[in-house]
């Protein structure tokens, strides 16, 4: 019985050694209501897909350190092919290991940009939203972060 519950618990240290490994830093895509009134705001890094923000929620998801791209657009029904472009658009920024970093997102001439805030007013933004988790992420950054 001994040996069993040494077993197990050097899988589960061998499993969060690995999961720490996994992810190097945390990002929080925020929106507020927006006066433009843009029902959701797609969210992208690297080109791929993460969420679709509706206004009042937020996002958080784990990300490799090191230089990524960030991009958001407004969901536009009436343009099918409005994505295409998610990969050559966007903000290049560097996320520091072991760090969290919050963007806000706002609008600037209609159009959604990413406005890095202070860690704690993001955490205090953060709190007054509601956590969007009812889109299905294609960013797969997580799992092919160097060791």
């Amino acid at each position: 019985m001994k040996l069993v519950k040494t077993l197990v618990s050097v899988v589960a240290v061998a499993s969060a050694m690995v999961g720490a490994h996994a992810a190097d830093t945390n990002t929080v895509f925020l929106r507020q209501q927006q006066p433009e009134n843009v029902p959701a705001v797609n969210v992208y890094i690297g080109g791929e897909y993460l969420t679709s923000l509706l206004p009042n929620t937020y996002r958080q998801t784990p990300m490799c350190a090191g230089e990524v791209s960030l991009s958001v657009e407004n969901v536009a029904p009436n343009v099918p092919q409005g994505h295409i472009q998610k990969s050559e658009l966007g903000k290049k920024v560097m996320n520091a290991a072991g760090a969290t970093t919050y963007y806000l997102i706002v609008a600037e001439g209609g159009k959604p940009v990413l406005q890095q805030l202070p860690e704690e007013q993001g955490k205090q933004l953060q709190a007054q939203l509601k956590e969007y988790t009812y889109m299905l992420s294609r960013v797969d950054s997580v799992r092919k972060c160097p060791q």
